[in-house]
């Protein structure tokens, strides 16, 4: 790896509080949402056959922006940003885009804590609910198919560039993505990663970790999902197409948050991506090993970057921001104290949208990152 560092919480006195950060982000930012036919939707367990993709952009000059939430407005569990749905785009440029993916049973809204200031900051964001893996709907083969979350991402970008509404927004020549746990494992599939199921099985074996057989949010999801594949074809030919090469070509620059299932990569893959890259974790995730996975991913890759938190930042810190009622409901979800959980967020954000731009202008100049 040739530009590796591993930093604890400060990378330098360069990254940000979360007021400074607010108040570098400048443009308002406005909210759209799309449905699209996805061919594996239903294979992974969605019977409406479609994807939803969530926008997030920088929005006309003098757009009112509102507090958005998850739960009750009155009461809510989580804060998710400012925005205002339907605003009208802000004309005269293009954005880079910058596609999302989200962990496992979470949602495109869940990763509004990254999208929003990243679209105040200039990108366009375009995040995806993947089918079958999301709060809308769990199912084993949604779970258990972690491969075909990438293509969710590559329909996203093809709809966006596409679409008469976008098209004259975006800037197709650059084009990047981030994701967070197993969306950080579907970035780097976008990058090249290639999947070895024995060699998670093997990684399994040994390790006996705990999500081996299904994450916390859908238990034994795995071992459905060999059950199921024993009499649908359909599903028994996508578990043989896991270690299919998943890469988007469009695609220049990746942000892995937290990734999952590292061992379940070749490294030969990894070792063969070669855009920019970036890794961050926290050293206190006890779900999700980041010496297993965020650094051992860091490591093979040869342009990789590398930040780990401190050990007040676990797994789910890169969710939105939890309420006081969020902390009292769902602790396995609010275990990190509220203002280490905002200073992270301002922090990764920083650290993504820094991380873009240099690797946008770097590549635009012909020069190799970083």
């Amino acid at each position: 790896m040739r530009a590796l560092f591993i930093a604890s919480f400060l990378l330098a006195g360069q990254i940000l509080t979360g007021q400074s950060v607010a108040q570098a982000q400048t443009l308002p930012v406005g909210l759209e949402r799309m449905r699209v036919p996805e061919r594996t939707a239903s294979l992974r367990g969605d019977p409406s056959a479609m994807l939803q993709i969530t926008i997030w952009y920088p929005a006309r000059a003098g757009t009112k922006q509102a507090d958005q939430t998850i739960g009750k407005r009155t009461n809510p569990l989580f804060l998710t940003g400012r925005w205002q749905e339907h605003a009208a785009p802000l004309m005269g440029r293009r954005f880079p885009i910058i596609a999302i993916s989200h962990g496992t049973g979470g949602s495109a809204l869940q990763m509004a804590w990254l999208a929003a200031p990243l679209a105040a900051d200039g990108y366009i964001v375009v995040a995806v609910d993947h089918p079958g893996n999301s709060l809308a709907l769990y199912t084993p083969a949604g779970f258990g198919l972690w491969w075909l979350r990438a293509r969710d991402i590559t329909l996203a970008i093809d709809t966006v560039l596409r679409s008469p509404r976008w098209k004259p927004l975006v800037d197709p020549k650059h084009i990047g993505a981030a994701g967070f746990s197993l969306g950080g494992y579907t970035v780097l599939e976008l990058a090249g990663a290639r999947t070895d199921l024995a060699r998670f099985a093997t990684y399994c074996k040994r390790t006996r970790w705990s999500a081996c057989d299904g994450p916390p949010e859908l238990p034994h999801s795995e071992t459905q999902l060999r059950v199921q594949a024993e009499h649908d074809k359909a599903i028994a030919r996508a578990l043989s197409e896991a270690g299919r090469s998943y890469r988007d070509p469009r695609i220049q620059a990746i942000f892995a948050i937290a990734p999952a299932v590292v061992p379940a990569i070749r490294p030969d893959s990894l070792k063969g991506i070669a855009i920019p890259a970036f890794v961050v974790a926290g050293r206190g995730d006890p779900l999700v090993s980041p010496w297993e996975n965020a650094v051992a991913a860091a490591r093979l890759m040869p342009t990789a970057q590398l930040f780990l938190f401190s050990r007040s930042v676990v797994h789910y810190t890169f969710l939105d921001q939890c309420t006081a009622l969020a902390h009292a409901m769902l602790p396995s979800l609010c275990a990190t104290p509220g203002f280490v959980q905002s200073e992270t967020h301002a922090q990764t954000v920083w650290l993504a949208s820094h991380f873009f731009k240099t690797s946008f202008s770097s590549l635009a100049s012909g020069q190799k990152y970083p």
